[in-house]
């Protein structure tokens, strides 16, 4: 093992222990709540540590998406995989980037009328949702392109395209998304071992 490629690989088993704990947790607050916009509203009114894991864990899958497409540029002749990562990597900024609604509705709590912080939870909220279709579709896409050249590749990059490409899918159908709970990690697990295993065609960011 080479401790080059020690960060990226500590950075992706972190977050496939932060995904989880913060999106089931998520998930279960929701599921109390009849009316989602309103709960949405309260947890944005507020700010706690719930949102300190959402911003780690938007720094993470920026990181690992960053040295994910640094080695694949080395690693694969098409740049077009690594291109596509660098744009998830700015999708999932954007998305963990609307904390800032969170942090600008907090500390005018009380001081805006009802309609006013409606509308700007409709704005992140709407901004939230772009960019969760941007890192989806890009996601899909990338998957397909590392698997098209999968002579280039290991067998545990493909493994863990397929798995990406499940991933990128169940997202999409939000019904099914809650599977990711458990596929996400494991498919981060495996790209983990890949940062461990394969340091001879690495380079990290």
């Amino acid at each position: 093992m080479n401790n080059q490629y020690i960060k990226p690989a500590i950075a992706t088993l972190l977050l496939a222990i932060v995904f989880p704990i913060y999106w089931s947790s998520a998930f279960y607050s929701a599921s109390f709540n009849n009316d989602i916009f309103a709960f949405i509203k309260a947890d944005m009114m507020t700010l706690g540590f719930s949102d300190l894991m959402f911003v780690i864990m938007g720094a993470l899958e920026v990181y690992v998406y960053l040295s994910l497409s640094k080695a694949l540029k080395v690693q694969l002749n098409s740049r077009f995989a690594s291109i596509l990562l660098i744009v998830m990597a700015i999708a999932s900024a954007l998305f963990h980037g609307t904390v800032i609604f969170d942090v600008a509705l907090a500390m005018t709590s009380g001081a805006l009328p009802n309609s006013s912080t409606d509308s700007i939870v409709a704005v992140g909220l709407f901004f939230g949702i772009a960019a969760l279709v941007l890192l989806a579709f890009s996601t899909f896409i990338c998957s397909i392109v590392i698997l098209i050249n999968h002579q280039q590749i290991s067998s545990m990059l493909k493994v863990f395209s397929v798995l990406l490409l499940v991933v990128s899918i169940l997202q999409v159908t939000v019904i099914f998304s809650v599977f990711n709970l458990l596929l996400f990690p494991f498919t981060l697990a495996m790209l983990a071992v890949y940062f461990v295993k394969e340091p001879d065609t690495l380079e990290i960011v």
